[in-house]
Parts: C-alpha cells; sequence; structure tokens
C-alpha cells in the first residue's frame, strides 16, 4: 500500500483590487438581472405600446431561461478556452449591446429589436450565471471565496427586485 503525504495549502497573494473585481461583477449581474424582468412590470403598458399580446411581452422573460438551457455548456467551454478574463468581458460587451438594441425599439414599431436585444442580454446572463464561483476561487482567499459568491449572486436578485420597483416609475 503506497503512504499517502499531504501537502499544506498552497498559499496565493491577494490583492486589493479584488474587491473592485467583484464590485464590477456585481454591477454586471445587477444589470443584466434587471434587463431580465424590465417588461414584466410593465407588461399592461409593453402590450398597449407595442400592439403585441400579453404573450409576446411575458416571453421575454422566457429567453432567459431556454438561452440558458441551450448555452450553458458552450459557455462554459469558451471559459475552459480563453479564460476569465475574456469571458467576463464578453459578457459585459452582450451585455452592453443588447441594453443598447433594446434601445434603438423603443418606437412603437420596434418590438423585433427588443426581441432581439432581450436575446442577446439572455446570453450574457448565461455566462454570468454561470461564473460566480470561479471568480471565487481565483481572486479570493479560501475564507472570503463563500462570501464573494454569495455576494455576487445575490446582488443578481437585488437587481431583479430593483428594477421592478423602478421600472413602473418611468
Amino acid at each position: 500500500m503506497a503512504s499517502q503525504s499531504f501537502s499544506p495549502p498552497l498559499s496565493r497573494r491577494l490583492y486589493k483590487r479584488r474587491f473592485l473585481i467583484l464590485v464590477l461583477f456585481c454591477a454586471l449581474g445587477f444589470s443584466n438581472s434587471g434587463q431580465w424582468t424590465s417588461y414584466a412590470s410593465i407588461t399592461d403598458i409593453a402590450q398597449d405600446y407595442y400592439n403585441i399580446s400579453s404573450m409576446a411581452v411575458n416571453s421575454l422573460s422566457m429567453l432567459y431561461l431556454i438561452s440558458y438551457v441551450v448555452f450553458v455548456f458552450p459557455v462554459l467551454w469558451l471559459y475552459d478556452s480563453y479564460g476569465l478574463k475574456k469571458y467576463i468581458i464578453t459578457a459585459s460587451f452582450l451585455n452592453t449591446l443588447g441594453a443598447w438594441i433594446k434601445f434603438g425599439g423603443s418606437s412603437s414599431s420596434g418590438f423585433v429589436w427588443i426581441v432581439l436585444g432581450q436575446a442577446i442580454n439572455a446570453l450574457s446572463h448565461t455566462f454570468k450565471l454561470s461564473i460566480p464561483a470561479a471568480i471565487s476561487a481565483v481572486w479570493f482567499g479560501e475564507k472570503e471565496r463563500a462570501i464573494a459568491t454569495s455576494l455576487s449572486l445575490l446582488v443578481c436578485q437585488v437587481g431583479i427586485a430593483v428594477y421592478f420597483v423602478v421600472v413602473p416609475l418611468f
């Protein structure tokens, strides 16, 4: 029977900027999660403005669920292939692009643009939802990982709640 040897855990250098990384990722999560439900709280207004059914408005939220199921494995392959930095930049770019496309659909005949922008935001959501534990593992120490992961996921839920309150006010 071979003897087992245990090596001490590797120590890692922790940078102060890790908190900035967490704040930036939380901002992405807040924004993207809010994009998810931005039309759900104003279904009747969107239905009248775009002259569509409530099912069409509610289907915008379903794009997020469908996107996750379809793209989670290819998105994780991208993370494994290109690394965390390019992965997060891609997620942020997609989130911004989707929001701008949705803004372009602000005329009453622009619902197609809203759907396209929402689909791009949904793809960004797949990137964002798949990575909080990896950010914690790369940037934070062993005793900080649970709280960093929890915060990055909690902010997503807060984003949904804030958008539900703020969007109807506009």
